[in-house]
């Protein structure tokens, strides 16, 4: 159960500082990472490239996960 815990948080934390990252220096220029939803409102895309610096990680530590499974994730992130 520790393993499992331990798994879920490296992942949220490494989701939060990359999202921290992401949003001091947007990579290119920061109106590429914006746009407007339905409400006119501008939304921001970053929380994608954050979520996957957050799952990577996340997997590859949580018990459980096959290795094949642990490689695809770090090649398909």
């Amino acid at each position: 159960m520790r393993k499992a815990v331990a798994g879920t948080v490296v992942g949220a934390a490494a989701a939060r500082v990359a999202y921290l990252l992401l949003t001091r220096r947007p990579p290119g220029d920061e109106k590429l990472w914006l746009r407007t939803n339905h409400r006119g409102e501008a939304v921001t895309l970053l929380e994608g490239p954050a979520f996957v610096a957050g799952a990577v990680p996340a997997v590859t530590v949580s018990p459980g996960v096959p290795a094949r499974m642990r490689v695809a994730a770090v090649f398909a992130g």
